[in-house]
């Protein structure tokens, strides 16, 4: 009949309640889960990250936020799943934050706290550019937030994610090259930042001069414990925020260690961005990346590409690379790279280097609890 079991004999019923469950397990997959994501703000570093979210597998884009709505909607029309739509407010993204799991924060400096606070309040994953505030205070609420409602915040320093300088910092972490006697770190920007840009950036000393403190400290391996600071002005523009173009940045450290960071607003030649670490057994550099590896020889000499002509060129694949991180901390749990604890102490270095600049004497970073 149809009830009977029988294995020579088998009825539709036997064969669904038998077989069925091995054929779900073994022919069903699951689609892979896909963070449902906001860019906010498409302007200098928006519109890089907007290439990366644009390619990855991972990535469900559906928000653009621009206060340029023309703008936003011509970038959201071409995002290839058909899915995003442009809003022209973080308020008007509030109102829809149960349809996203996660969002890149991209607007000028001064207003990253405010929408960071505002989106972990809402129960939103974030990536935000660096800095995330100019104030310690303000890094550790957000911070705290974040844990308080079990949220990914990851600040982005996208250089700690650079292969180049990675492998320079396993070099010197896996002891291959000895104890650490001096490092440098050379960031040199092309083209020169807009007015409107530098405006709001906090300083050169928060908005460039974070990326190689950040980056000095980790390849270093320590917190520097003394900072001296000089600078100069030779644009106009730039000397009439009161602000400098040129930096040099030296660093002492509890083992003994130096780190020298100079900074400039202007590289003719192109981008130039170089680390070196000289050690007892020998020494490290990370040198400029060009368009192309091809040296030209000939009567009158030899010559090379210039390189890459500003920070999108340099670090594409470190962007990529750091917002794949973030998507798979979100979706795996996966730890992050840069920490609250990075990013605090990166603020206080970069504090006490303002203080040396201005008055012009070394000062003792104390790291506040």
């Amino acid at each position: 009949g149809f009830f009977t079991l029988s294995l020579y004999h088998p009825t539709p019923l036997f064969c669904f309640l038998f077989f069925g469950p091995f054929f779900f397990l073994c022919g069903h997959h699951a689609a892979p889960k896909r963070l449902r994501m906001a860019l906010i703000g498409v302007g200098r570093i928006g519109s890089v990250h907007l290439v990366s979210i644009k390619h990855h597998d991972r990535i469900s884009l559906r928000f653009i936020v621009d206060e340029d709505v023309a703008r936003a909607s011509e970038l959201a029309a071409a995002v290839p799943s058909g899915q995003c739509a442009p809003l022209p407010t973080t308020a008007a993204l509030l109102e829809r934050a149960g349809e996203i799991d996660a969002a890149v924060v991209c607007t000028p400096t001064l207003t990253h706290f405010g929408i960071v606070m505002e989106l972990l309040n809402a129960g939103v994953h974030v990536f935000v550019e660096k800095p995330l505030s100019l104030k310690v205070a303000e890094i550790d609420a957000a911070y705290n937030l974040a844990k308080e409602k079990s949220l990914t915040l990851l600040t982005g320093y996208q250089r700690r994610f650079d292969p180049n300088f990675g492998a320079v910092a396993h070099a010197v972490h896996s002891g291959k090259v000895g104890k650490v006697h001096l490092m440098r770190s050379t960031s040199r920007d092309n083209p020169v930042p807009s007015v409107h840009f530098l405006k709001t950036s906090g300083g050169i000393l928060h908005d460039c001069g974070s990326h190689d403190i950040h980056l000095v400290r980790w390849v270093v391996g320590e917190d520097p414990t003394e900072v001296s600071c000089f600078g100069s002005c030779f644009n106009e523009d730039i000397a009439a925020l009161d602000d400098s173009d040129t930096i040099v940045m030296s660093l002492r450290f509890p083992s003994g260690a130096l780190a020298s960071i100079d900074l400039s607003r202007h590289a003719c030649y192109g981008y130039d961005q170089r680390i070196e670490v000289h050690a007892t057994d020998g020494m490290l550099q990370a040198e400029n990346q060009r368009p192309t590896t091809i040296v030209h020889s000939s009567a009158s000499g030899r010559s090379v590409d210039a390189n890459d002509f500003s920070f999108p060129q340099r670090y594409r694949v470190a962007y990529e690379t750091e917002l794949r991180h973030f998507a798979d901390s979100v979706l795996d749990a996966t730890p992050l790279n840069v920490s609250h604890q990075d990013v605090r102490t990166v603020a206080i270095i970069a504090d006490a280097a303002t203080e040396a600049l201005k008055t012009r004497k070394p000062v003792q970073i104390q790291y506040r609890a």
